[in-house]
């Protein structure tokens, strides 16, 4: 993975994050005022125009930002600090020290794109690989192909043993100011009774558009709108998903029984007969066609 911090930091998106960090979420109306406010100096490149500036900076690689549900945006290492994620451990997991990063520990991976996350708390480095690539790091472990998750984590080698983590075991991944900290939990470290809060608000946030939500969008909200949520162990995603009343589609949610198939493919129709000047029907029939190629190529 290239980090982010190894490219020259552009002035508009270090007084963006350092906003963020400072007033937490805010639209990207506010940012632009709050901008103004603080009189950075942006260079001849927007002279003085801070929404210019801003949008830049929000639409560009080099800042640890992502957007919420309710149009803010949020700064990742201020929102996620002290917040942990759980998932249950696999044997290939335990043995290889490897951790699958959807859906349960999605909320994080963001953050490893800093070089300060790509590290665990004390310092030992963590590599974030991709199924069908990074090969080279995966056959170093003796990971089969078929068992690399599509996004995962490779911890130093005999980490999780350090923990007397095993298969079938929880185990914890905090965001901490140095890197993440993994712990091992027993399952009665995992508060039930705070899940159903937190469960609660995430089907609220999920469900409020006609449409599927992003996952990590939602959970993200979710932290957003509750500063105590997270910040002791909860049961794993899948699970709080399940309680929040909700269907999951690879990384997005809806509500339960909610057709993802049909739904994107209605999508697809209307943005084909959008950019094309077609009706529905029409639409229809190209993206027919296309499947057809695509099947056969």
């Amino acid at each position: 993975m290239i980090s982010r911090d190894a490219t020259p930091r552009d002035p508009a998106c270090i007084a963006v994050e350092e906003l963020l960090a400072a007033h937490g979420p805010l639209t990207e109306e506010q940012l632009a005022d709050a901008l103004r406010a603080s009189g950075v100096d942006l260079g001849p490149e927007y002279a003085g125009d801070a929404e210019a500036a801003v949008a830049d900076a929000l639409s560009s690689d080099d800042l640890l930002v992502m957007p919420l549900v309710d149009d803010r945006y949020a700064y990742l290492p201020t929102l996620l600090d002290g917040r942990a994620f759980t998932h249950r451990l696999t044997d290939v997991e335990a043995a290889c020290d490897i951790l699958d990063v959807g859906p349960d520990l999605l909320p994080l991976y963001a953050l490893t794109e800093s070089a300060t996350y790509q590290q665990l708390a004390d310092g030992s480095p963590i590599a974030s690989v991709l199924g069908g690539h990074d090969r080279d790091l995966t056959d170093a472990r003796g990971i089969p192909d078929a068992e690399v998750p599509d996004t995962a984590w490779l911890l130093p080698a005999g980490h999780l043993a350090g923990l007397r983590a095993r298969a079938g075991d929880l185990v914890a991944v905090r965001a901490t100011p140095t890197g993440c900290l993994v712990e091992r939990l027993d399952d009665a470290d995992v508060l039930d009774a705070s899940a159903a809060a937190v469960a609660a608000r995430l089907g609220a946030i999920a469900t409020q558009g006609v449409g599927p939500t992003e996952l990590e969008m939602a959970v993200l909200q979710v932290c957003a709108d509750d500063p105590a949520a997270f910040t002791t162990p909860l049961p794993p995603m899948d699970a709080l998903i399940r309680q929040a009343g909700l269907s999951r589609h690879g990384d997005y949610v809806a509500r339960a029984g909610f057709d993802f198939a049909g739904w994107w493919n209605d999508s697809r129709i209307a943005r084909i007969a959008d950019s094309n000047g077609l009706d529905r029907d029409q639409a229809a029939a190209v993206a027919a066609n296309l499947d057809i190629v695509q099947r056969f190529a």
